[in-house]
């Protein structure tokens, strides 16, 4: 087999696989990451109130007013978490979207090209020298 076929052949089998790792990528980018931002908020929100909780438990007079503000303090840090994890796909989220779906793999794919350029040419000298 020639080298220009096996180089081809090489070229179109990298070609599949950065394409099928790109689409996981992209996968991953667009559905695990809010889900795991959601799954944070929720944590966050757990252990909020579990700190509420087991002060108010440990102390023996109980403030309303103080445990009314930690409780809204605790849903604070809930809402902010699910405002996050929504926004991802909000147009405020739209241009870090598009970069980590887009940019990013464009960006690994011209530089694992550069570098089998590189790679290539430095054989070639070498071979010619």
């Amino acid at each position: 087999m020639p080298a220009s076929q096996r180089s081809g052949k090489l070229k179109n089998l990298f070609n599949r696989t950065f394409l099928g790792v790109t689409i996981l990528w992209i996968a991953y980018v667009t559905v695990f990451v809010p889900i795991q931002q959601k799954r944070r908020a929720e944590d966050r929100f757990a252990q909020a109130v579990a700190e509420c909780t087991h002060h108010f438990r440990a102390s023996a007079e109980v403030d309303e007013e103080v445990e009314r503000n930690c409780m809204v303090e605790a849903g604070g840090v809930y809402v902010i978490g699910r405002i996050t994890a929504a926004s991802y796909y909000g147009p405020q989220g739209w241009p870090s979207l598009l970069i980590a779906c887009v940019g990013l793999p464009l960006f690994v794919y011209g530089a694992l090209f550069a570098a089998a350029a590189l790679v290539r040419r430095t054989i070639d000298h070498r071979r010619f020298a």
